[in-house]
């Protein structure tokens, strides 16, 4: 029997705009279609619990204001097939982050402010149970099924420590040697990974938020732009053209002057994926 254990990136797909996370999330669901038509094959799927639903606000750089309702659910392949009692028809509607309908748009704000504290540490307790749970499931697992982990652009830290778990289990007790991960990926999403490392070498330098959000755009427009993505993967670019495509819009006087490894095509060491074992 094999047994595996399914890697992919959530969080950031969740941030996406539409219909960014829905084409991620079909794709993923006929791949997930797929491999649980072959024989002798259990595969453990992290997003049924889906426990992490809490909207939130962005107000600020960093900050959020947490709000008494459920986020959108993860779409999932099979949303008929139960493995246990589903829940009464009359409670499925209900809002378990507020049971007893408190009209929370109408609260004061220092009322709002004392229910977001608490929902922010609601979801640092589940963060915490889903970390354990995650790296309990990598245990029982045979291999991991690691899909287009860079799919978004960075490398997830939720996938990171799933493979690093992995491996370190791998290496540290004999009887689970032959322990594996199988990578499914895309040259767009190596091309994304190395549109945003280059963008987090620029951003090193500038201060201003204007420049910022101005740079922020570029990257946005390379990272869905076919031909750009290409290049990037291939390392087909055009040195001046890219560091003219960034210096027309950093603040005078532009005293920055590239690094050659941003922009050598020789340099394969710049953008360094996961390591795959």
């Amino acid at each position: 029997m094999k047994i595996a254990y399914l890697v992919h990136p959530i969080s950031c797909v969740r941030k996406l705009h539409e219909p960014r996370t829905a084409d991620f999330t079909g794709e993923l669901n006929e791949f997930i279609k797929r491999r649980l038509k072959q024989e002798n094959l259990v595969l453990f799927i992290p997003d049924t619990i889906d426990e992490k639903r809490i909207e939130k606000e962005k107000i600020g750089e960093d900050s959020y204001q947490y709000i008494p309702k459920l986020s959108n659910s993860w779409a999932l392949p099979f949303r008929d097939k139960w493995l246990f009692v589903p829940i009464a028809p009359d409670l499925q509607e209900a809002n378990p982050l507020n049971p007893n309908e408190f009209k929370y748009q109408s609260a004061g704000e220092e009322t709002k402010y004392m229910i977001s504290s608490m929902l922010k540490l609601l979801e640092t307790k589940i963060n915490s149970q889903i970390n354990s749970r995650d790296l309990s499931l990598v245990e029982f697992s045979k291999f991991l099924l690691v899909y287009r982990p860079y799919y978004c652009g960075t490398s997830p830290s939720g996938v990171e420590k799933e493979m690093d778990y992995n491996y370190e289990l791998k290496t540290k007790y004999s009887s689970q040697k032959n322990r594996k991960v199988i990578m499914i990926s895309a040259t767009e999403d190596i091309g994304k990974l190395n549109i945003e490392t280059f963008f987090r070498g620029v951003n090193k330098i500038v201060l201003d938020e204007k420049t910022k959000e101005e740079l922020k755009a570029l990257r946005e427009n390379w990272l869905y732009d076919s031909k750009r993505n290409k290049e990037f993967y291939d390392k087909s670019w055009n040195a001046e053209e890219i560091i003219k495509s960034v210096e027309d819009i950093l603040p005078e006087p532009n005293n920055y002057g590239f690094h050659k490894e941003y922009v050598n095509s020789s340099k394969s060491e710049t953008f360094k994926p996961l390591p795959l074992y």
